[in-house]
């Protein structure tokens, strides 16, 4: 508590600050690394008229963040990733990548399950608990390509081609991967926000300690 909130070399830093300082130091920022701050620091989560969403959101990250920051009034503390590089994130368009899920693997075997015994679901809605956000009621949005998406994630082994590939495969249908990076991207970003759901490249193997 001592060293939290009365250490003598304490500097508390604004948002703003806090990207002065590592652009500084020659880095570049990637993220928070606390979900909790990660949703906290959305203009949407505030900002419920329309036009002044749209409106806000032409202002660059920084801004916004710190507005949300100060509207939210609750960062005790910054925690965040650095880079040397300036494009250090994995990303939904890269098709090699491999989703897998951190401290809630039963989560895609439930909605997978769930799809399967309700066909015409347009969304599901299922708790999740996380150790900084409690619990909270997630809300994906379902389209017919979902339940194959989940169906694949399961083994947590295949890449978001040969998920592609299987789904097609399964629907017997052929889909631009275009639209079916648009939709897992609908469906799993508030996944991937909440430091829920990552991603790793095919050519790098299951992390020993998330493998258990």
């Amino acid at each position: 508590m001592y060293d939290l909130f009365l250490h003598k070399q304490d500097r508390a830093y604004t948002i703003p600050q806090l990207y002065d300082f590592v652009a500084e130091a020659g880095l570049n920022f990637v993220d928070f690394n606390d979900p909790y701050n990660r949703l906290i620091l959305r203009l949407e989560n505030y900002i419920k008229d329309p036009a002044l969403l749209e409106e806000l959101k032409k202002r660059d990250i920084i801004d916004q963040q710190a507005m949300c920051e100060i509207i939210a009034g609750s960062i005790v503390k910054h925690q965040f990733f650095v880079s040397n590089q300036k494009s250090s994130i994995a990303s939904f368009e890269d098709l090699d990548n491999v989703p897998y899920f951190y401290n809630a693997k039963s989560v895609v075997k439930d909605i997978y399950g769930y799809l399967e015994r309700n066909h015409s679901a347009i969304s599901v809605n299922f708790p999740l608990q996380y150790q900084t956000l409690g619990d909270v009621t997630v809300t994906l949005p379902v389209t017919s390509f979902t339940k194959y998406l989940f169906k694949y994630m399961i083994d947590e082994t295949m890449s978001f081609r040969e998920i592609f590939d299987a789904a097609m495969t399964d629907m017997d249908k052929k889909i631009e991967d275009k639209l079916l990076i648009e939709q897992v991207k609908n469906t799993l970003a508030i996944l991937h926000n909440a430091g829920v759901l990552l991603l790793r490249n095919k050519n790098v193997g299951p992390f020993p300690m998330l493998s258990n």
